[in-house]
């Protein structure tokens, strides 16, 4: 039960912060996104940080066709790595319009929407950025638990340029040795 009130104010203030305020421009998506090549594992390298989200390790995403055609949006975390197993959230996902696979909805809890935009992907679907057309959150996955410095920064910059405020993303743990490093949560 406790996890549920949790769930329930998580998507609240998924909903208020997509409501919260009208961007100057539009939001672009990435270009010729394979929804195929994009469902599957992907590691949550970095993120804005929010309340539900806070404070996770090891946190990995898996995005999966259902047979009523809709996605799964699976989100699973460790709230420290003496965990021995994973916790997880179950959403769903839908493309508004099926020829735009870069922009879906995303529900955890009925009856409360976002928004989710894939910005970016890689040629070879090794990373991914994702945000919500407010700006106000952002997500860089990998298909690896890390990610090389030199993408991570082009991803920000890119992120930049699209109005988003990258000096609030933090690096999520993946390992035990990264807690506590300068540009983790």
């Amino acid at each position: 039960m406790r996890t549920l009130a949790r769930m329930a104010l998580l998507a609240v203030l998924i909903a208020l912060a997509g409501c919260a305020g009208t961007p100057t421009r539009p939001l672009p998506a990435a270009a010729g996104v394979d929804l195929g090549r994009f469902l599957g594992q992907w590691y949550v390298i970095a993120n804005i940080p929010y309340f539900a989200e806070r404070g996770k390790v090891a946190p990995y995403v898996i995005y999966r066709k259902r047979a009523d055609g809709r996605l799964d949006d699976l989100y699973y975390f460790k709230k420290s790595f003496g965990d021995a197993s994973y916790d997880h959230w179950s959403g769903v996902a839908w493309l508004p319009d099926p020829a735009d696979p870069a922009r879906w909805k995303v529900r955890f809890i009925w009856p409360f929407t976002s928004d989710y935009t894939i910005l970016a992907v890689a040629p070879d679907y090794s990373w991914a950025m994702v945000g919500l057309p407010s700006r106000d959150l952002l997500w860089i996955f990998a298909r690896q638990p890390t990610l090389d410095a030199a993408t991570c920064d082009a991803l920000l910059a890119r992120a930049r340029s699209l109005g988003f405020d990258v000096s609030q993303v933090r690096k999520i743990p993946q390992f035990p040795d990264q807690l506590g490093k300068p540009g983790f949560q």
